[in-house]
């Protein structure tokens, strides 16, 4: 099957088909390892479905460097710096829910963004800003610096918040790390829904053995009763557990933090639970970002269907097209533009083991005389149904 064909690119419109099993997308706070991820970083993204027996890497740092690119032009590919905050905003004219349909809030300033500022992709290869820090301080009244700790949107398109500090407003008072507050775009104002001593009896009533929280998190509406989850930083035992306000308190059973499949005491920096139908893509990954001409380098697929025949391609056009393709849904390089296959010349394809799993190793280009750098955009597709991976970009130079 030719490849390019198979990466056909057609513009597909779909409606997100709501999901009737929750589904959680979240960043770590540091580095940590999951039962068939012997990494996951800070800034990286992981999904945990309901009745699933651990969490899955769902969008790693080397996707991220294909989204962004080298954004500041330093030489070298650029990620958030770690994720304080997601939510699930959807977007219009999209293939799917994906991760362009995410807002977030990066640990600390990045590319001239702030860890205030509400973001998103561009869909163009890059990030815009939707909510600036300086919005969120005007409405608060303050002039402090502010980092945004969780954040969740409603239906009215208000902003639910907490921030990672506590801070002294003109409008509010005295603000605690623990307090979740909302801000509204339309109105310019800003109240406390719940102070932190009642977000501590929520935690309470949830485990009567808990202790003191830390802070808040991270904030999420449960898509299917419409209860206020979040997380919180302690204790050790439970941060990484998902609260919910129902009831006066309770842990949202099935996301526990034994449920993440956690191979290390590891604790939640963000989490938003898309209303949709949230798919597991094949990952891929490799070990170099940067190489050397006819540098060896191995090229790894996970999560990808059983013995499953995956197809193969790399362009060296960044961009970023919707597909029909499911998995991912959205191709991250132009296969108009120059293209090659891989695993090796005339190969474009591969086939994992019993568990989804493949490493194909490569040997990087020749650069054609007088080009300084070049860089290689790689994706896959897996034939058995679990669509198109995560791209991972590589720079020879």
């Amino acid at each position: 099957m030719n490849p390019i064909l198979l990466l056909s690119l057609t513009w597909a419109a779909q409606s997100a088909d709501a999901s009737t099993t929750r589904i959680a997308l979240a960043s770590p706070a540091t580095d940590t390892v999951l039962s068939q991820d012997p990494l996951c970083r800070d800034g990286e993204i992981l999904r945990m479905a309901e009745g699933e027996p651990w969490a899955r890497l769902w969008l790693p740092e080397g996707a991220w460097n294909s989204l962004i690119g080298d954004a500041d032009f330093d030489g070298l590919f650029d990620a958030p710096a770690g994720l304080d905050a997601l939510a699930w905003v959807p977007r219009a004219g999209t293939p799917g829910p994906s991760v362009l349909d995410l807002w977030f809030s990066s640990d600390s300033d990045f590319l001239g963004w702030h860890d205030g500022d509400v973001l998103r992709l561009d869909g163009l290869g890059g990030i815009e800003v939707v909510i600036t820090e300086d919005e969120i301080r005007s409405a608060l009244g303050t002039t402090s610096a502010l980092d945004l700790d969780a954040l969740e949107t409603d239906a009215g398109g208000a902003l639910w918040f907490s921030l990672r500090d506590g801070v002294s407003v003109s409008n509010l008072g005295a603000l605690e790390d623990g307090d979740i507050l909302i801000y509204d775009p339309a109105s310019g104002l800003v109240w406390r829904h719940a102070t932190e001593p009642e977000v501590q009896a929520w935690v309470d009533r949830a485990d009567p053995a808990a202790g003191a929280l830390g802070d808040v998190k991270a904030l999420a509406f449960d898509p299917l009763d419409g209860a206020l989850l979040f997380t919180v930083q302690s204790p050790t035992a439970l941060d990484a557990s998902v609260f919910s306000d129902a009831g006066g308190g309770a842990l949202l059973a099935g996301f526990g933090e034994a449920n993440w499949g956690f191979q290390q005491s590891t604790e939640l920096d963000a989490l938003t639970l898309p209303a949709a139908a949230m798919t597991q893509p094949p990952v891929l990954t490799t070990d170099f970002a940067y190489l050397a001409q006819n540098q060896t380098f191995t090229m790894r697929v996970r999560h990808a269907g059983a013995n499953a025949v995956v197809f193969s391609l790399a362009g060296s056009q960044r961009a970023l097209i919707p597909t029909q393709r499911g998995g991912f849904t959205w191709a991250a390089f132009n296969p108009a533009g120059p293209t090659r296959t891989w695993p090796s010349g005339g190969s474009s394809f591969f086939i994992t083991d019993s568990s989804g799993s493949a490493s194909v190793v490569l040997t990087s280009p020749l650069l054609p005389p007088g080009q300084p750098f070049l860089d290689l955009v790689f994706q896959a597709q897996d034939a058995s149904g679990a669509g198109l991976a995560t791209p991972v970009i590589v720079r020879v130079q």
